[in-house]
């Protein structure tokens, strides 16, 4: 995440597609590598940042399609293709969870497993965005779903080490609940989150979004004015 914007600022656009081809094919590569020759591999792949490049850089692939007018339209065009590819991609998730494949010391996890769950989720995305009518669309649109999605980078922030911190000062073992104490454990750490996930978008994350909105971007209007 920090290295990314700059990358973006340095290379030049008609050399992006490549940059982000490569990093997407080397990720599981490498998660695969570790997992097979090193000896903490399995949670290597899981951790380290190059080996789970490959969803940040499909994030960035999502970017450029709907602001291109090119990629827009396409994805206008070929709603039957999207909506294809995202079933395609539902039904190996359901089945890998079936199998107990995803687990992230397995080796299907550890090689396409994260790859391909980057692909259900963009593939989802790109159907929310592309398809107000879809189903999936009406889902995220909802007031609750909405709200958490405007405090969802905190909660990713501060969820795991607010837990870790609760259970280590109230229970003296790690976050695994198994009776009331440490299902009331589980509910402090929860509204805790909450409140620090929402001064976190109030008085960080937000302000930070309204000093970006002051610039204009290349090709922002003729994007906007595509989608229209």
């Amino acid at each position: 995440y920090l290295v990314l914007p700059f990358i973006i600022w340095y290379v030049k656009p008609s050399r992006m597609p490549y940059l982000l081809l490569v990093v997407i094919l080397s990720a599981p590569v490498l998660r695969t590598l570790l997992y097979l020759y090193y000896p903490y591999g399995k949670y290597a792949a899981y951790i380290l940042m190059p080996c789970r490049a490959d969803a940040l850089m499909l994030g960035v692939c999502a970017a450029i399609l709907v602001r291109s007018p090119v990629g827009w339209n396409y994805l206008i065009k070929h709603r039957r293709l999207v909506n294809i590819i995202f079933g395609i991609l539902f039904v190996g998730v359901f089945w890998a969870g079936h199998k107990k494949w995803m687990v992230v010391d397995t080796l299907q996890m550890s090689s396409i497993g994260h790859t391909w769950i980057a692909f259900f989720y963009l593939f989802m995305l790109l159907v929310a965005i592309s398809q107000p009518e879809h189903f999936i669309s009406r889902i995220l649109r909802t007031r609750a779903l909405v709200r958490v999605g405007i405090i969802a980078y905190g909660l990713y922030l501060f969820h795991f080490p607010v837990l870790g911190l609760c259970y280590a000062a109230f229970r003296g073992h790690i976050p695994q609940p198994s009776d009331l104490g440490d299902a009331l454990t589980t509910a402090l750490a929860f509204i805790l989150i909450l409140v620090l996930a929402q001064l976190s978008w109030s008085y960080f994350e937000k302000p930070m979004v309204k000093l970006g909105h002051k610039y204009k971007y290349r090709g922002t209007e003729e994007a906007e004015s595509a989608k229209r």
